[in-house]
């Protein structure tokens, strides 16, 4: 092809009508638009997608509007209820750890006892102010721009550019159009339903500092569990190895389906501390050990992938 250099003309030289011809003259020509410069081209043939060669957007043929109002409606409604549940996870494994672990480590006031709560109200607000930032923070979405209402630009100023037709906004190459957000969101990851957002340029750091903070949590939970379960349960087996009914039975599953049998009965309190038997607390324990152990190993792994992708330089679709 033929190329004719734009008018040395000052006020074209940042504006100007790049046509391109063919080396043909009889040959079938095709004129575009470019949606960046908005010059006019002039192709020796149809084609679905080119590349402007003053500004370097990339067109493509304009894809008809689908409606996906159901989709994006139903996917909010599953985002949001999982992002009610980690809410609900992160209070409950807060809340009831602290009822559950620390009187029984701690049954009397102790600076000790007091370290450890600081702690783990640390870890929670840190848990919970990373994961909020990480939910609510735009992920990085680009301002829409009309076609063909953008400002005379310069060469190459936007080499390898699309425009996304659903949002109407320029797509930079590390920009990535979300199905379920309904915006091109700028480095996004992924969507993650349990943040109810995506991952991108801007709530990246957060989403980061969340799995590091949620796996540190998880761990310190299941450490302080297991330190109260072996508290708990050696008396619980002498107990129940005591007694004629269950002389016969010495294994762990003995005594947590004991302790979960008399978890269903009502709480008998203790004449000394006022607090609920320690039936409904090994109960309480075996919650906290088994959560723990999920969200530990499930954030470990996500936590991996994600710092391999950063020290890859892959943090984008």
């Amino acid at each position: 092809m033929d190329v004719e250099a734009p008018p040395a003309d000052p006020g074209d030289a940042i504006h100007p009508s790049l046509l391109v011809t063919s080396a043909d003259d009889g040959s079938r020509e095709w004129e575009s638009q470019c949606w960046g410069c908005s010059s006019y081209l002039i192709l020796p043939f149809f084609s679905e997608a080119f590349k402007c060669g003053w500004c370097g957007a990339v067109t493509l043929s304009k894809p008809r509007q689908r409606s996906s109002q159901r989709w994006r409606r139903c996917a909010t409604i599953r985002d949001w209820s999982l992002v009610a549940v980690v809410l609900m996870i992160i209070a409950l494994v807060t809340g009831g750890g602290i009822w559950t672990v620390y009187p029984v480590l701690y049954p009397q006031p102790t600076w000790s006892g007091c370290f450890h709560i600081f702690i783990a109200l640390s870890l929670a607000g840190a848990t919970l102010a990373s994961y909020s930032l990480a939910a609510f923070t735009p992920a990085g979405a680009l301002a829409k721009v009309p076609w063909g209402s953008l400002q005379p630009i310069g060469k190459s100023a936007l080499d390898g550019y699309t425009y996304c037709a659903y949002c109407e906004c320029p797509k930079p190459p590390q920009a990535h159009h979300c199905r379920t957000c309904g915006t091109c969101v700028m480095d996004m990851d992924h969507h993650c339903p349990f943040i109810g957002n995506c991952v991108g340029a801007h709530n990246h750091p957060h989403f980061i500092l969340f799995l590091v903070y949620a796996t540190i949590s998880s761990c310190y939970v299941l450490l302080m569990s297991v330190l109260a379960g072996l508290a708990i349960w050696p008396p619980l087996l002498q107990r129940y190895q005591g007694s004629g009914e269950w002389g016969l039975f010495h294994s762990v599953g003995t005594i947590l389906a004991a302790s979960f049998l008399e978890a269903f009965e009502e709480f008998e309190e203790d004449e000394d501390k006022g607090l609920p038997s320690v039936s409904a607390r090994s109960l309480a324990l075996i919650y906290l050990v088994i959560t723990a152990m999920a969200i530990l190993i499930g954030l470990a792994l996500l936590l991996r992938q994600q710092i391999q992708l950063l020290y890859a330089g892959q943090t984008y679709l």
